[in-house]
């Protein structure tokens, strides 16, 4: 089974572009100057890793990390992260997600299916549209 299509649909719907000014060199220095803004636009008041560990606790083999994401990441980006897992979860229900974070300012997507055959792929559109280099710290 295929689940690529779905993914990229759930990206299209829900992604929005990170908004921060060509003179700051990234996340955390414009949030020096626009704390309650930052805040607002780089956390999900409903969805966060704690949420995400609790809600998919079963597909978290033991010794793998789980959620690993933290903040400052983009409230659209939670939600994207959030449809994708339950989309895997729904055409698999033995998805294990080995570990899901932000690293170098993208979302990696390290999950494990026997069923999903491109699997691989919805990693690689993860990592790929969910990237700003101004997210890197």
């Amino acid at each position: 089974m295929k689940i690529l299509k779905e993914a990229e649909e759930i990206v299209d719907k829900y992604y929005s572009e990170v908004n921060i000014p060509e003179e700051y060199s990234n996340v955390y220095k414009y949030r020096l100057d626009h704390e309650v803004k930052v805040e607002e636009e780089f956390s999900h008041p409903d969805i966060d890793d704690n949420s995400l560990c609790e809600k998919y606790e079963k597909h978290i083999p033991k010794g793998w990390y789980g959620f690993g994401i933290g903040t400052p990441t983009p409230r659209n980006w939670w939600v994207i992260v959030d449809k994708v897992v339950e989309l895997c979860i729904k055409n698999d229900p033995d998805f294990e997600i080995h570990q899901i974070k932000m690293k170098f300012g993208g979302i990696r997507f390290y999950c494990e299916s026997d069923v999903i055959e491109d699997i691989r792929e919805v990693s690689i559109l993860m990592e790929s549209k969910l990237y700003n280099r101004k997210l890197i710290y």
